[in-house]
């Protein structure tokens, strides 16, 4: 698995991008990196942005869930290796 990205340098960028959107940023770059190697290691590596759309879904739908769990309901949802 890669290092972590470094989310200090990306947070302004992300901020920047969310608030011309007016939306809220939800999860970092880092759940977002996380989650989707999982799907393309596990599944296609094509189906990662589309995993992380329907997660963005599933977290602006949801509110109260935490990401981190409806990440993980993604994951659970991977064929098995």
């Amino acid at each position: 698995m890669k290092p972590p990205i470094d989310e200090a340098a990306w947070r302004p960028w992300v901020a920047h991008v969310a608030e011309a959107l007016g939306v809220e940023a939800g999860v970092s770059p880092n759940q977002v990196h996380r989650m989707t190697s999982r799907v393309a290691a596990a599944w296609q590596r094509a189906m990662a942005p589309v995993a992380a759309y329907l997660w963005g879904l599933a977290v602006a739908t949801h509110p109260d869930r935490d990401p981190a769990e409806l990440a993980e309901d993604i994951i659970a949802l991977l064929p098995e290796s």
